[in-house]
C-alpha cells in the first residue's frame, strides 16, 4: 500500500488526528558515531500535514576529512563538501511546533546537541528552526519495537529491515540524509495504521514510547 494510501486510511479512522498534526522528520549523516568527536555532514528534514509536504536537504563541512567507510556508506565524499558551509551558518526550515520524529532518534538528538554547544548563539536565537533545542522526539524504532513488545536492543529494527518487513519504498538510496527521513515517515503511518489501536493520538504514542523506554 501506497503511503499516501495509508494517509488517506488513518485519515478515516478514529486517529484522524495524525493527518492534520505537522510531522518533521530529520535525519542526519554524520563522519562517525560519536557526536562530540564526529560531525554533521548532511542534514534532512521533511515536513508533512496530511498529503501536503515540503523537503529540505542541506550538506556541510565538517570541518575534518570524511572517512573513507562513510564515503562508502553514503557516497558523501571531501570533494562533494568543499563549499559547503559548516553546520551553524546553516538556514534551517520553520519546524516550531512540529513533533520531530526520526529513527534511533538519540543519535539525531545527541549530534544536534552537540552542534548547539559548539555554537551556542544558535541555540539563542529568534527564530523557530531545527537549531533550537527540542527534547521531545518521536522515534519509529522504539515505537515499532514497543508495540512488538520487543526487548529495548532487540535486532530487526534498524530503518532498512523495518523497509524491508514492511515492503516499502525506497525514495532514494538509504543512508542518505533525505531517503532515510522519508523511510522514517513510511514507518510511522505503517505502524500507524497497523497498530492504530495501540498507538491512539500523536500525544499517546508519545506516551506510550516514554513508557517503554522505562521499563526497558
Amino acid at each position: 500500500m501506497r503511503t499516501a494510501d495509508i494517509v488517506e486510511q488513518v485519515a478515516l479512522c478514529r486517529w484522524h488526528e495524525w493527518p492534520s498534526t505537522l510531522l518533521a522528520s530529520i535525519d542526519l549523516e554524520t563522519t562517525g558515531l560519536s557526536p562530540w568527536a564526529d560531525r554533521i555532514i548532511e542534514v534532512a528534514v521533511i515536513l508533512q500535514t496530511g498529503h501536503v509536504r515540503d523537503s529540505w536537504r542541506r550538506r556541510c563541512h565538517p570541518g575534518r576529512p570524511v572517512p573513507k567507510r562513510i564515503t562508502n556508506l553514503t557516497g558523501i565524499s571531501d570533494e562533494d563538501l568543499e563549499t559547503c558551509p559548516r553546520f551553524d551558518q546553516l538556514e534551517f526550515p520553520y519546524t516550531d511546533g512540529a513533533l520531530r520524529v526520526a529513527c534511533n532518534a538519540d543519535f539525531e538528538a545527541a549530534f544536534i546537541a552537540a552542534e548547539l554547544a559548539r555554537y551556542p548563539e544558535r541555540s539563542l536565537a529568534t527564530t523557530a528552526d531545527l537549531a533550537r533545542p527540542c527534547d521531545i522526539w518521536l522515534d519509529v524504532q522504539l515505537l515499532a519495537r514497543a508495540l512488538d513488545g520487543a526487548a529495548r536492543h532487540a535486532k530487526g529494527y534498524r530503518l532498512t529491515e523495518m523497509a524491508e518487513r514492511f515492503g516499502l519504498q525506497w525514495h532514494g538510496t538509504a543512508h542518505s540524509a533525505l531517503a532515510d527521513a522519508d523511510m522514517a515517515l513510511q514507518v510511522l503511518w505503517r505502524l500507524v495504521a497497523e497498530h492504530g489501536d495501540q498507538v491512539g493520538t500523536p500525544e499517546e504514542a508519545l506516551i506510550l514510547q516514554r513508557l517503554y523506554m522505562d521499563e526497558a
